[in-house]
C-alpha cells in the first residue's frame, strides 16, 4: 500500500478501510503476528537470540580470561627472573 504525493481524502480512505478490513488488511495482520510470535520464541530463554548472546558473551569471556592468565604468568616469569638475578647479585657481592 502506497501513497502518492498528490493524495485525497477519498483514497486516504480508502487504503484506511482496506487495511483495517479488507484482505490485504486481514494478510498483513496474520504476517505481523508471525512475526510478533517468532520475535518472542528468538527472545525467550530458550530462544536463538539468547543463545547467541550467552554464546557471545561466554566467548568474551573466556578470551578475558586466557589474555589475564597469560598476562599473570608473564608477570609472574618477570618475577622469578628478577629475584633470581637478585640472588645472583647478591650471591657476587659475598
Amino acid at each position: 500500500m502506497e501513497i502518492d504525493n498528490d493524495v485525497k481524502r477519498e483514497e486516504i480512505e480508502k487504503l484506511v478501510l482496506e487495511l483495517m478490513g479488507g484482505d490485504k488488511g486481514k494478510k498483513m495482520k496474520k504476517k505481523a503476528m508471525e512475526w510478533k510470535e517468532l520475535a518472542e520464541k528468538a527472545a525467550g530463554p530458550n530462544g536463538s537470540s539468547s543463545l547467541n548472546l550467552e554464546k557471545l558473551v561466554n566467548q568474551k569471556f573466556i578470551g578475558f580470561m586466557s589474555i589475564q592468565t597469560t598476562a599473570e604468568v608473564e608477570v609472574h616469569d618477570h618475577q622469578t627472573a628478577a629475584s633470581q638475578h637478585q640472588k645472583k647479585v647478591s650471591g657476587q657481592k659475598k
